[in-house]
């Protein structure tokens, strides 16, 4: 696996929000990262992604800041089109506040799976939301029924305040802020899962069923047989997927084989919508789009395979319609014209539409 996806969180206090969305996103586009951070004075809260080199990078320079923890899964590729860093008044929306000095205490994984495994008497409880716990989760774990974190505070009276409680969520952010409710609303002896299923997950097999729920492209990730089935067949598959109709956009759960038949749609209507999301398939993939320069029409581009002029190129990214371009002039890093270009290398060229940031190329 050449790229790694990362997690992490920190409830501390951060004077200057402002100041540190800045220089991580200096560090982000510097190191090639894309992903999602929010920054509150409570905190920070992220996942990110790329090359396994630019992530231990990463992970040192953050560690200059404060030190951190971090949840990580080794994956094929970027599982991030784009980098998002938001400024907010909480990094995890609970609607209420609380003191997070009450949080529980800490289960490690190795502690969670032989409490399971000897059938310890405790409410194993899952703080996530529907849409996550039907794909996957841990077995007997309670379901509060929550469409959203916010609806967390108004749905524990089901709870029993006397009983040990241990609590989940894909990585650990949502459950410091659920214990510390837990406490100071009265309940005797409330734990959480550290690193939450991720590392739980990273560990062990036994005892979360399914497929985990995640923020980024990938959606979900296997951890065993799927508990799920795809709306189109009813086979069992544990894929999410968003509907390709614009206007729908809905979150199913879809087999590969539906997939390509319902060209990526929840139903008939919405597959014979004319407002559909293409469904591009690109081999032969060459580099991707590091800059564009908007006056001058250049693309700035990193190789991942030899090109030359007279090359006939194709583009494409999430936001860039499919087009093909030939490359008539071809230039190194520093300007200087040249007739062919190695994997590894900074090339520019000009092109005729324009290209965002992380646009993949192919040989057509």
């Amino acid at each position: 696996m050449e790229f790694k996806v990362i997690s992490f969180y920190k409830y501390i206090e951060i004077n200057n929000p402002e100041e540190l969305s800045a220089r991580l996103r200096e560090l982000c586009n510097q190191l090639g990262i894309l992903g999602r951070i929010l920054i509150s004075k409570e905190g920070i809260n992220g996942a990110v992604s790329g090359k396994i080199v630019s992530i231990e990078e990463f992970k040192r320079r953050i560690n200059e800041f404060f030190e951190i923890n971090f949840r990580e899964q080794e994956f094929k590729e970027n599982a991030y089109h784009k980098l998002v860093i938001r400024i907010r008044n909480q990094i995890v929306n609970f609607g209420i506040d609380v003191d997070l000095d009450k949080k529980g205490k800490y289960i490690e994984s190795e502690e969670l799976k032989k409490m399971l495994d000897e059938k310890e008497d405790f409410v194993l409880l899952d703080t996530r939301n529907k849409h996550e716990i039907k794909v996957g989760r841990f077995r007997n774990a309670v379901d509060l029924g929550i469409n959203s974190f916010r609806e967390f505070p108004k749905n524990i009276s089901k709870l029993d305040k006397d009983k040990k409680i241990v609590m989940y969520c894909t990585g650990g952010v949502r459950c410091e802020k659920a214990s510390a409710f837990l406490n100071e609303n009265g309940f005797k002896d409330v734990n959480q899962l550290q690193g939450g299923i991720i590392d739980y997950t990273n560990k062990f097999n036994e005892h979360f069923e399914g497929s985990c729920f995640v923020f980024d492209d990938r959606l979900t990730y296997e951890n065993s047989e799927p508990i799920t089935r795809c709306m189109h067949c009813d086979k069992l598959s544990g894929d999410y997927i968003n509907c390709n109709n614009l206007d729908c956009d809905e979150l199913f759960i879809c087999c590969k084989d539906c997939e390509i038949k319902m060209k990526k749609t929840c139903c008939l209507e919405c597959k014979d919508s004319g407002r559909q999301r293409k469904v591009k398939k690109i081999l032969n993939i060459v580099g991707k789009v590091i800059n564009y320069y908007k006056k001058p029409k250049i693309a700035l581009v990193e190789l991942d395979k030899d090109i030359k002029v007279n090359s006939k190129l194709g583009f494409i990214g999430k936001t860039t319609d499919e087009f093909s371009q030939e490359i008539f002039e071809l230039k190194d890093f520093y300007g200087k014209n040249i007739k062919e270009a190695n994997k590894g290398e900074l090339v520019t060229f000009p092109v005729d539409f324009n290209v965002r940031k992380n646009d993949k190329l192919f040989l057509i």
